[in-house]
């Protein structure tokens, strides 16, 4: 729409104004689980269990595309770490340690050290990819040691908003008789799919997880090894967009 004013210079009309231009934007969704779950975790006295058969059909009831389904073997270190660079939802259930950080791969031959996730978060982040919003890192202790989960979610200079990592700084172990490996994630993610917050889906996964055992069992931690890292409000039902021209700087969280 054009706004004119006509102004009289030297006998000639000359015209200057403005004008408002409407530019229709096409708008980006980008919502990629990867589910990468090691063949140790994928059964229970030979009955199929696991976190990752609830992850799956969880993010996907959350908007969420999920490229790789890798639940159980064979899966490598490299196919893991090349899917971190497309990913903005993580759920990784396999063998860990704190001191050093490092998680197993399904080959517990291969180990997935901070430095290389670190190196492949960068690689996404300098090719204009989103950055994790959210990382279930379901193996013992590494997803308690901060640096570790710091760079799974590269870049931190956001203050992580609506942005963490779930794991523990312990090492959890089964009962006997139930299969604690599935129980738990199932109550996390199904929290989460209720509009839950990863605050409240850890207190959900964490009474799962007690109910699975006798009362006074040693092998319970605490709800203090739990650890939620970054954004304890964090919820998975917004989705990242961008427009046409996508940049690493511009990626943002819609509610």
């Amino acid at each position: 729409m054009f706004d004119l004013q006509q102004k009289q210079h030297q006998g000639t009309s000359i015209y200057s104004g403005s004008e408002t231009v409407t530019r229709t934007v096409k708008v980006k969704i980008y919502n990629v689980a990867q589910i990468y779950e090691a063949s140790a975790f994928t059964s229970f006295r030979n009955t199929p269990s696991g976190g990752a058969m609830n992850a799956k059909p969880s993010y996907e009831a959350m908007n969420h595309n999920t490229v790789n389904y890798a639940r159980g073997g064979p899966w490598t270190k490299q196919s893991y770490l090349a899917a971190l660079e497309v990913a903005t939802s993580l759920y990784s259930s396999t063998h860990g340690s704190g001191s050093p950080p490092y998680l197993l791969g399904d080959n517990v031959e291969e180990t997935i050290t901070q430095a290389e996730i670190s190196a492949r978060r960068a690689s996404a982040w300098l090719a204009r990819k989103p950055p994790i919003n959210f990382a279930f890192l379901d193996a013992c202790h590494a997803g308690g040691v901060a640096s570790f989960c710091n760079e799974v979610l590269f870049p931190v200079s956001d203050g992580l908003i609506d942005r963490c990592t779930f794991g523990f700084s312990q090492s959890i172990s089964p009962d006997n008789n139930v299969d604690t490996f599935e129980v738990y994630p199932k109550a996390f993610y199904d929290r989460l799919v209720a509009f839950g917050t990863v605050s409240q889906a850890r207190q959900d996964a964490y009474a799962a997880y007690v109910d699975t055992f006798p009362l006074g069992d040693p092998l319970v931690i605490p709800l203090t090894s739990f650890k939620i890292h970054g954004d304890e409000f964090t919820r998975l039902w917004g989705v990242y967009t961008s427009s046409n021209s996508v940049s690493g700087d511009v990626w943002f969280r819609r509610n």
